[in-house]
């Protein structure tokens, strides 16, 4: 898999290669259907009977590009949007994007924390909250109208961004989703022809961990955080939710011993039949950790039995 920088800018005029092909008059030779015109790939429509290359290039050889003077105020590129599907260079499965990592260090204002943040320092004491919080490279971001959001990059074992999850938490240190869920995605900011490759959140921490180290692998990234906080010397990763548990994710963990840590509920048969069909083979176990404490509810997940525990013992030693 090759990863590149996602270019939102592309060329707005390109020779007309769509089906069926317009070929025109060339205005140098005189030929008829010879002649192939620039097209604004935004709307379809030729830029100009001038502007374009003859399929003679030996005894003709006219060939004339758009360019900014002659176009007026029109711009020479335009966002990738805003390109129609049939002038869209087709998908390569084996081309990725990835972000700049310039734009990850952006979010890693140790003078800026966010919500979720300020929340959990106020259960686990800044240090130990800071601490998760810088390894796992977790950022702020102001988006919109939200509060100062949580922004999980995932980042793989080759230090590649593969996109970043902006996920906004109340002072309860629950998701926002009233009126809408405050969750969005980094490479959605950049444009929609992002071609993305999720990995696991935390992936990258394999480089600092023996082979024979178990990986821990829960649904969401901040429950990977808040166990590394809780368990500093295990290696936690998080698959981003209930269906995001997937063959090729695990596969780049190598022959580690997988331990996985789903919900409390459906997740955890949902996770059961997922290993026994698509992960034969495979050095995992599932963990019914949860299933046997009562004072779990369905849905939750181990975070939250550790917060429970905790915010116990703080009350307990006051």
């Amino acid at each position: 898999m090759e990863f590149r920088e996602f270019d939102k800018s592309v060329h707005r005029y390109e020779l007309d290669h769509s089906k069926p092909r317009r070929k025109l008059t060339c205005p140098q030779c005189g030929r008829d259907r010879c002649f192939t015109p620039y097209v604004d790939v935004t709307t379809g429509q030729i830029v100009g009977e001038q502007f374009g290359v003859c399929d003679h290039k030996n005894k003709c050889g006219y060939f004339k590009y758009p360019t900014g003077n002659e176009l007026g105020s029109n711009d020479l590129f335009t966002d990738s949007n805003k390109v129609l599907r049939r002038y869209r260079p087709p998908v390569n499965p084996d081309i990725a994007n990835c972000i700049p990592v310039n734009k990850m260090f952006e979010t890693l204002n140790p003078f800026e924390t966010s919500d979720l943040q300020d929340y959990l320092s106020n259960i686990f004491g800044s240090y130990h909250t800071n601490r998760a919080f810088n390894l796992y490279k977790v950022g702020m971001m102001r988006f919109g109208d939200w509060g100062k959001c949580c922004v999980f990059w995932q980042l793989d074992k080759n230090w590649v961004v593969r996109t970043g999850k902006i996920m906004d938490y109340g002072p309860d240190g629950k998701r926002v989703k009233v009126p809408m869920d405050h969750v969005c995605w980094v490479h959605i900011l950049d444009g929609q022809d992002y071609l993305l490759r999720q990995c696991l959140f935390g992936e990258f921490l394999i480089n600092f961990y023996p082979n024979d180290a178990p990986v821990y692998i829960v649904e969401s990234e901040k429950t990977a955080v808040i166990c590394n906080i809780v368990y500093p010397s295990r290696l936690f990763m998080a698959c981003g939710g209930i269906h995001m548990l997937k063959r090729e994710m695990i596969e780049t963990l190598g022959r580690r011993r997988i331990v996985l840590y789903p919900d409390k509920g459906d997740a955890f048969n949902e996770w059961r039949k997922k290993v026994d069909k698509d992960m034969r083979g495979m050095n995992i176990e599932i963990s019914d950790f949860l299933e046997s404490k009562p004072n779990i509810d369905e849905g939750m997940d181990i975070a939250d039995y550790f917060i429970i525990k905790q915010i116990y013992n703080n009350g307990k030693g006051s």
